[in-house]
């Protein structure tokens, strides 16, 4: 009797390598999409600080934060991550001579609204209501 040499995989060394991938797929994806959106929420927190700057610019030229748009303070209000989709929408608020306050609004499964105002207070939670002090996430 003569042994023949095996071609090939076992259908239970396949299923064994495919629960193997399984298995780690599901630890490694949530951490990915985790630091995707630390990634997105950083971007946030670096466009209002660029737009603060535009409006402190704006009310060195016009000694008002009034009448101040996002096509006056030459900014967009969109924040896409690397050209892609639009993550975060800037809002301007409580525009008067001397005090504004910048908001980062979440667009779609993103939760947490940033706020920055004119003396350069950061706000930061889940909803409008629930602003607490600092941009910690």
């Amino acid at each position: 009797m003569t042994l023949r040499k095996q071609n090939g995989f076992t259908l239970i060394e396949v299923l064994i390598t495919v629960a193997i991938i399984g298995i780690l797929l599901s630890i490694a994806y949530p951490s990915y999409l985790e630091s995707i959106e630390r990634g997105e929420r950083a971007v946030a927190k670096t466009a209002l600080t660029s737009l603060s700057g535009s409006m402190e610019q704006y009310y060195a030229e016009n000694n008002t934060y009034v009448g101040a748009t996002f096509t006056k303070v030459a900014h967009p209000q969109n924040v896409p991550l690397d050209g892609g989709s639009v993550n975060y929408q800037l809002a301007m608020s409580s525009l008067t001579a001397s005090d504004y306050t910048l908001t980062a609004n979440p667009m779609g499964n993103h939760k947490i609204i940033f706020e920055l105002g004119s003396t350069g207070e950061k706000k930061s939670g889940t909803n409008a209501a629930a602003l607490t002090a600092g941009w910690d996430d």
